[in-house]
């Protein structure tokens, strides 16, 4: 048996097996959260409404704010305001920045 495949059948089997092959699912609940994560890295500056990121995971509002929590433990607006205070920490430390200009530039 090629080491993939036993990888693939041994990470399955275990106890979290169930959400591993969720993982793989195309266009499953988990993919599309992670869709969403992914925008969220890229706009964290911009004010973005729970309605327009249900949308982009073609979810109702409650069922994605269900699902986004269940995978980051975090609701999106407090996933989105701590993306912005590390964002604004990397400045300060690494570009000298004031707290100023880091609160400016994160939004």
């Amino acid at each position: 048996m090629p080491l993939r495949t036993y990888c693939a059948r041994r990470a399955t089997s275990g106890p979290h097996g169930g959400e591993i092959c969720k993982l793989a699912l195309p266009d499953s609940n988990i993919e599309r959260v992670v869709k969403v994560v992914s925008m969220l890295h890229v706009n964290f500056a911009k004010t973005l409404r729970i309605e327009q990121l249900a949308d982009v995971a073609r979810m109702s509002p409650s069922s994605f704010h269900q699902h986004f929590k269940a995978l980051t433990s975090m609701t999106p607006l407090q996933f989105q305001k701590q993306m912005r205070l590390l964002e604004a920490r990397r400045l300060m430390v690494s570009e000298a920045a004031n707290i100023a200009e880091a609160a400016y530039k994160v939004g």
